[in-house]
């Protein structure tokens, strides 16, 4: 298994540093056999080996596999490959789906999401997944509800999202002439 961070780093060195030492390497051994942690052993070119640890969830297991490969470095942010607010680069439809919902359930599902990835714009996916993470309403039958409502009513230019409100819906609504508001 991973060796433990030097005890000294952690202001943890005392009198009684190898029982704590010992405590540490423990406990984090049985976070990584239980699959909570992600264990990388490193070592820098003077031959200085050390250890680094990732949460066993998406974004910590390509972090892992990132610095396992050698393509990032361990102290210096990994690049996430969400979108950033402005920014151009449009993530995949399953990974908005991941990090607004959770993970893609089954094949049924994923065969919807490629559908909705080739029917709307990679912007309008970006932001229905955005706008239900806002209403905090994690589910798919919302984000692709806003798509259909957005694919038929039009959406604004600006890309913002016009909201009417109540009276607004049922004054120009087909049941405008029936409801009267004071």
């Amino acid at each position: 298994l991973c060796a433990a961070p030097e005890l000294g780093e952690l202001g943890l060195a005392g009198p009684d540093q190898s029982e704590r030492e010992a405590a540490i390497e423990q406990a984090l051994a049985q976070t990584v056999e239980r699959g909570v942690l992600v264990c990388i052993p490193l070592q820098d070119e003077n031959g200085v080996s050390d250890t680094a640890y990732f949460i066993n969830e998406p974004e910590g297991r390509r972090a892992a596999e990132l610095v396992r490969a050698g393509a990032a470095s361990v102290g210096t942010p990994v690049a996430s490959e969400a979108p950033v607010a402005g920014s151009t680069e449009i993530a995949s439809i399953y990974h908005l789906y991941e990090q607004t919902i959770g993970p893609v359930p089954g094949a049924g599902l994923a065969e919807e999401l490629t559908e909705a990835e080739r029917e709307y714009p990679a912007e309008w996916l970006r932001d229905a997944f955005l706008e239900a993470a806002v209403q905090n309403v994690r589910r798919w039958a919302y984000v692709r509800a806003i798509l259909a409502r957005w694919r038929d009513e039009g959406r604004s230019e600006d890309g913002t999202i016009d909201r009417r409100s109540t009276q607004d819906r049922y004054r120009a609504g087909k049941y405008g002439r029936v409801v009267r508001w004071k």
